[in-house]
């Protein structure tokens, strides 16, 4: 019996595993780190078992759980926990180190798409596992394997943006000197919505696949509670708190884009353009001045 918000927990060494004594143990078991599927069954008619409950978890590093996370939705995900807590109300969701902090999915020039990345730890990230001699990849939304000749590091407090094509993105928008940028492999992103993962390399199964462990995800999309000036209105979509749990609509707003700046950072300088930058190439002063004395402004 379980008391009205209590709860029951069972451990695997003793009540399911197979050191376990338990007399209620049918078929001893225990719980991959590569991820499954748990189930929960009641009695059903002719003694045939009911399904009631089941919940699938991905891989996770070591020490780390999985839990159940009410959304501002009223729905839930199961993620990683920034602690254990059997017997007791779950803890906070694990975010970081590194987070999705802003998606332009939708800009005018749509060759000019991109995802910011941005290190919310103390410390420096590297987006390659010696170990496993693997990087990081987004496992969904996008195709992209961040470089293994050298390895991509992130500062604490540093971001990095991923873009759908480079050279488009530059003539588009303008970003703080020193901002590593990457392109990932090809198509770009759902105008309608679509998931957007990221995620660090894990072990390799008993089948000889390699699993990967989820850092960070963002199922956006275009409508009901997700704002809409981000779909083709010149906004993006930015992460409110970086520190909060991203796959949530309610931590997301749509604001003006700012590839590598951060929400309290400082806006980079805006760079002269059309006359201003000519002039300023050319050593000439203002629009209206004439310059060498042919009766034409320079501006003309």
């Amino acid at each position: 019996m379980i008391a009205a918000n209590g709860y029951l927990v069972l451990y695997e060494d003793t009540t399911f595993g197979g050191a376990s004594i338990d007399p209620n143990r049918l078929t001893p078991f225990a719980l991959s780190e590569n991820g499954e599927t748990v189930y929960l069954y009641g009695p059903g008619d002719d003694l045939i078992l009911e399904y009631i409950e089941e919940e699938t978890f991905g891989p996770a590093p070591s020490g780390v759980s999985r839990g159940r996370y009410r959304k501002s939705t009223n729905t839930y995900n199961f993620v990683a926990m920034t602690e254990p807590s059997p017997g007791a109300a779950n803890s906070a969701p694990l975010v970081g180190p590194i987070v999705i902090s802003e998606i332009m999915y939708h800009p005018d020039n749509g060759a000019s798409e991109y995802i910011e990345l941005a290190n919310i730890s103390t410390e420096m990230v590297t987006l390659y596992d010696e170990l496993k001699n693997e990087p990081w990849r987004f496992t969904n939304g996008i195709t992209f394997d961040f470089p293994t000749d050298i390895p991509v590091t992130i500062a604490a407090g540093e971001r990095i943006l991923v873009t759908r094509d480079l050279a488009t993105f530059e003539t588009v928008f303008q970003v703080p000197a020193g901002t590593q940028f990457f392109q990932w492999a090809d198509g770009g992103l759902s105008n309608s919505g679509e998931s957007l993962e990221l995620s660090s390399p894990g072990d390799i199964d008993a089948e000889g696949i390699r699993q990967w462990i989820r850092v960070d995800r963002v199922n956006y999309g275009d409508g009901e509670l997700w704002p809409v000036g981000a779909d083709g209105q010149g906004l993006s979509l930015t992460r409110l708190d970086e520190s909060g749990y991203g796959n949530d609509v309610v931590n997301w707003t749509a604001e003006a884009p700012s590839p590598g700046v951060g929400n309290d950072d400082p806006a980079p300088e805006p760079q002269p353009e059309g006359y201003d930058a000519w002039a300023i190439e050319n050593g000439l002063t203002a629009f209206s001045d004439d310059a060498d004395d042919d009766g034409i402004s320079n501006g003309l």
